[in-house]
């Protein structure tokens, strides 16, 4: 339902693999419709006008192999326009 898709929230896990600095988390999405049709905006897809986003942290992270960079990322609909949505992240 289309009310579903107002407010999204979802508890993400990573780790590491190498030692480096994380400015921030890149998201894309993949949606299966009827009969087999599917989208993608991942990186390697074929270009669309949806487009991938890229929400930067406050501060850089340093990471070492292993380390956790956990988040809980929040999707939240726009009222003036239902296809645009604020993105937050919180570490």
């Amino acid at each position: 339902a289309a009310a579903d898709l107002a407010y999204i929230s979802s508890e993400l896990e990573f780790s590491a693999t190498k030692e480096g600095i994380c400015h921030g988390f890149c998201f894309w999405f993949d949606c299966e419709f009827e009969e087999g049709v599917a989208l993608s905006t991942a990186p390697a897809s074929a270009p669309t006008h949806w487009k991938q986003a890229t929400v930067m942290l406050p501060e850089m992270l340093a990471a070492t192999p292993g380390a956790r960079l956990d988040c809980k990322v929040n999707f939240q609909q726009s009222q003036d326009n239902e296809r645009q949505y604020e993105i937050t992240l919180e570490m």
